[in-house]
């Protein structure tokens, strides 16, 4: 046993621990939290130098000096743009970088040093990709706007950065309950593979990112594998955020022919064209219509009734692991709404799919516990509710330790106590 600890990594097990290369406050919001430790307060303190972003005190500032520093004579230039915080971070970064050796620039994950020139950038391929290369123009020709033309590198160099940021691996370091994503870019992060069905998961507190297993893993960098964003609970993002992602994408999944991987699998392709197209057309018609309005322009009838439809259709053409089908019940399920019953019994197949798919303790199988157990108690099903419960304290252990399973012991004693006198 010794000897497998020492060469391979178990679920649960911190793999790194770091602070971001650089962070991004977004415009909105620097009015309204302190730049450092993102509290909100109605006394903060503008940064006398750029009169934009704030502090709770002058401790706070100092902290965050080496960070702000970066971009504070720039910050009143930063234009009004759909990815701004791509802009800031970039911007950021080639003032950071100005001058400096790249490979010297270094993270430590695992037992491997990795480089800031080690991040994958894919200028390789502009000249064959002439949306992305016009995509990367638009980009530098905002950061030359922010931060003046007198610093910008070469463009060769620009390009360079921009790949790095947009395919490396930038977290969110916002606190719960923020809206607006407040964002962290990891040299150690952007080195990992990018994986449809991943190995490993990043947690945030404050700024710092722990990455863990959630499976048993070698001990080797190439094979820790991440994917950034989530992959069957995801109702928020469309096809073009999506596809940034997976550009670095080398797993199977995406590298294998559709039909025979465990996300495409087919029982019978001679019904499944069809089927493809209409499911792959209601994800990203509600899909588009959530990232414009959120919930206000879904019609959750409509999409359940058709879903429904569509999942009945699937029966025995797509196979329960088949990403659509596990996409299509997570919709359904989760947040088109119905009858708890049949909530339920939805909920139970996609996690039992879900499981088969990428493992007993893949993240987001949180999500689907915690609607099972608050679906329980609405329907007042005490059996479903404890066990799941404790499924749920077993699953959160085994990935984060006892301090995490306390909350959800309280909620199995609270519920016991309530249906002891009848009020649920």
């Amino acid at each position: 046993m010794a000897d497998e600890r020492r060469n391979y990594y178990y679920p649960g097990d911190v793999i790194y621990s770091g602070k971001p290369f650089v962070t991004c406050v977004p415009k909105n919001i620097q009015s309204e939290i302190c730049s450092y430790c993102y509290a909100r307060k109605s006394a903060l303190k503008f940064c006398t130098c750029c009169r934009v972003s704030k502090y709770c005190n002058k401790v706070c500032q100092r902290k965050d000096w080496s960070n702000h520093k970066l971009e504070c004579r720039f910050l009143k230039n930063l234009p009004d743009y759909e990815l701004t915080y791509i802009i800031q971070i970039v911007g950021k970064i080639i003032i950071k970088v100005k001058g400096k050796d790249w490979a010297l620039i270094t993270d430590q994950i695992g037992n491997d040093t990795v480089s800031f020139a080690d991040i994958a950038s894919h200028t390789d391929e502009l000249d064959s990709d002439p949306k992305l290369k016009l995509a990367f123009k638009e980009v530098a020709a905002q950061v030359r706007e922010y931060i003046g033309e007198e610093n910008m590198p070469p463009q060769d160099q620009v390009f360079e950065i921009i790949g790095k940021v947009l395919f490396g691996y930038t977290a969110d370091v916002s606190p719960a309950g923020y809206v607006t994503q407040i964002s962290g870019f990891y040299i150690g992060l952007a080195q990992l593979n990018e994986s449809c069905v991943s190995n490993v998961f990043v947690t945030v507190e404050g700024t710092d990112v722990k990455l863990r297993a959630f499976k048993k893993i070698e001990k080797k960098i190439e094979a820790l594998k991440i994917s950034g964003f989530q992959r069957v609970c995801n109702r928020k993002s469309a096809k073009i955020f999506r596809s940034l992602y997976q550009k670095n994408c080398r797993c199977n999944e995406c590298s294998l022919p559709y039909g025979t991987s465990v996300l495409t699998k087919i029982i019978d392709d001679t019904k499944a064209h069809f089927i493809i197209q209409k499911s792959e057309m209601f994800l990203e018609l509600y899909r588009t219509l959530y990232s414009f309005q959120g919930e206000k322009l879904i019609d959750k009838e409509f999409f359940r009734r058709n879903i429904e439809i569509e999942l009945t259709k699937q029966e025995g053409v797509l196979g329960n692991t088949n990403i659509l089908r596990l996409e299509l019940l997570a919709l359904k399920c989760l947040y088109l709404g119905g009858h708890p019953r049949e909530q339920l019994e939805d909920m139970e197949k996609l996690l039992k799919y879900m499981k088969l798919a990428f493992g007993e303790y893949y993240p987001e199988l949180e999500i689907v516990y915690k609607s099972l157990i608050a679906t329980s108690m609405l329907s007042q099903d005490f059996a479903r509710f404890v066990s799941y419960n404790e499924e749920l304290c077993r699953f959160r252990l085994t990935l984060f330790g006892d301090e995490s399973t306390r909350e959800i012991n309280f909620m199995t004693s609270l519920f016991g106590h309530l249906r002891m006198f009848n009020v649920v």
